[in-house]
């Protein structure tokens, strides 16, 4: 038995009743759309997104390295092969696929991080989604952006959640979220971020509590501005839009990306279970094929729970500059076993 899916509307029918059937159980109002576990084994470059799937893989480069132009770290950052991903501090970083929170109407990232640097040096960021002179794969300054860093400033010390839709904390686009101070080192900790243009909220949590939330003084006249006002073509984890910047030193255990605002008491009861733990009630799957409205540019298999089927990973990107996955295409139907779920 086969499954023709050679028409638009087939695919996208298709694709709805999957989703019906098996999509993901939603956490209150939010639904987990994209998680990075780091339970790749050691030295593997491609990091999985258990629950987007392969169109939201990320890799693991080295400063100046693309989607398309991968360059390796010289510093060892690597997956340890126990589920964590450590970054040096040096050129390490992991980029994710374009426009992963412009498309969204608000979200909350959830991560489990350990600052490592021993200079606790300050403007690391953790994660920083934006561009830094309006191209992809430039770090030459904070034009457009969100990110978050534990360390801001010498003298006082802070940490900052902040985001700018055009040229940086002189503008009149710009949110500040001020931590009261900066976060400490070798210690794991939980955060979690609660952006919310819609209701005109940011909120930042330190295992489970409220740490800071939106302050009218440092929120510009134009807040609330929608996510669809950034431009983030650099979604990266350890490395900032501005060049002049450390990359982070640390250590990621698990980060998350929930379209939708997180209660107090969803972010107090993640907190609670760790990493590597899905909320009560949240299920989640991989589809071995997934986005059925670009047939026209590839069908994507995965041949196995454990990993990608050799051959089908091409560095070049799809029209909407996310990677591109090459398979058997041309709108020939698709055989059943190839459409089976894998559940992780």
């Amino acid at each position: 038995m086969s499954v023709s899916l050679t028409s638009a509307p087939a695919r996208r029918l298709f694709a709805a009743v999957l989703t019906l059937a098996f999509g993901l159980a939603a956490h209150g109002a939010a639904v987990l759309k994209h998680r990075y576990s780091f339970n790749e084994p050691a030295g593997a470059t491609r990091l999985r997104d258990s629950v987007g799937g392969l169109p939201w893989d990320g890799f693991l480069r080295g400063n100046g390295g693309t989607l398309v132009s991968p360059i390796t770290p010289t510093d060892g950052s690597a997956v340890n092969g126990t589920g964590q991903l450590i970054l040096n501090g040096v050129d390490g970083f992991v980029d994710l696929p374009n426009h992963i929170v412009s498309t969204l109407t608000n979200f909350t990232i959830e991560t489990w991080v350990t600052w490592t640097d021993p200079a606790a040096n300050p403007n690391e960021h953790i994660f920083d989604f934006g561009d830094g002179s309006g191209t992809e794969g430039s770090a030459n300054g904070l034009n457009n952006y969100i990110y978050f860093t534990p360390k801001k400033g010498s003298t006082p010390q802070f940490s900052l959640v902040d985001a700018s839709t055009n040229g940086g904390g002189a503008c009149g686009c710009a949110i500040k979220e001020v931590g009261a101070v900066a976060l400490p080192i070798n210690q794991q900790l939980y955060l979690a971020l609660v952006f919310d243009p819609v209701g005109g909220v940011v909120k930042l949590y330190t295992n489970g509590v409220l740490y800071a939330s939106t302050n009218s003084s440092l929120a510009a006249g134009n807040w609330p501005w929608p996510l669809s006002s950034i431009h983030d073509v650099n979604d990266w984890l350890g490395r900032s839009e501005n060049g002049s910047f450390p990359n982070f030193k640390g250590i990621y255990d698990e980060f998350r990306i929930w379209k939708g605002v997180l209660s107090d008491a969803e972010i107090a009861t993640n907190a609670g279970l760790g990493p590597n733990v899905l909320p009560p009630g949240q299920s989640q799957v991989r589809l071995c094929a997934t986005i059925y409205d670009r047939y026209a540019d590839f069908v994507e298999f995965e041949g196995s729970p454990g990993g990608v089927t050799p051959g089908l990973v091409a560095n070049v990107l799809d029209v909407d500059g996310n990677p591109k996955y090459i398979g058997p295409g041309g709108g020939t139907p698709l055989p059943v076993q190839f459409l089976q779920l894998f559940w992780r």
